[in-house]
């Protein structure tokens, strides 16, 4: 059972609790669950209603439920196409949560996720994060940061965690490449293209000026 020590407010005043539910026998991480109370009037009756929902989870973290950022991205995959997302989109959020996200920071408690995390994602999956060992297209990788970004909006808003760091990740841009200087096979036909160019367009204005 909570207590008032359990208790804890945020910026805005909402109560909310985050109570130490003992050890993951997976991942050996500790369990913190979060949940927020913005309806609660005063701490007596956030604190009735922590308690309310800390008796609904308690035996499941007693089975040690692991609350994994690959999962929880699934089942936002999952309301996603229940609200009606193409199936081709969901087909592309599964696989970039497959490929992309599980194989790095998939085993993470989304409330352990910062900044820094999402980049140094975006950063390896641009340098070598293709099946063929090449970089995955910047295009890609910013498809999966809005996703990215949508899912953690959902996550908050649906307590699974408490903080959104997506609002201070940027979306991955192309590098800049480099410009090709021309051999002097290449300089010398773009040359004469341009020459055949104004000629034809001399030729046209004499014709006018007739």
């Amino acid at each position: 059972m909570l207590s008032r020590d359990d208790l804890r407010r945020r910026a805005d005043g909402t109560f909310f609790v985050r109570p130490y539910l003992g050890t993951n026998a997976v991942t050996g991480k500790p369990l913190r669950p979060y949940k927020s109370f913005p309806e609660a009037a005063d701490a007596d009756e956030a604190l009735a209603m922590a308690n309310e929902w800390y008796a609904t989870i308690a035996t499941a973290a007693e089975l040690g439920v692991p609350q994994r950022l690959g999962d929880l991205l699934m089942r936002y995959v999952d309301f996603r196409e229940a609200e009606g997302v193409s199936p081709n989109t969901a087909r592309a959020y599964r696989a970039w949560v497959r490929n992309y996200v599980d194989p790095y920071i998939g085993d993470m408690d989304p409330d352990d996720v910062r900044p820094v995390t999402v980049g140094g994602l975006y950063n390896a999956l641009m340098l070598r994060g293709a099946r063929d060992g090449g970089g995955v297209a910047p295009s890609t990788v910013t498809g999966l940061h809005w996703m990215l970004s949508g899912a953690w909006k959902w996550m908050v808003r649906n307590d699974a965690c408490a903080c959104n760091p997506m609002l201070s990740v940027g979306h991955p841009r192309a590098a800049a490449r480099e410009a090709a200087a021309l051999s002097a096979a290449d300089f010398r036909r773009v040359s004469e293209a341009i020459g055949r160019m104004l000629r034809k367009s001399a030729e046209g204005r004499d014709v006018f000026a007739r």
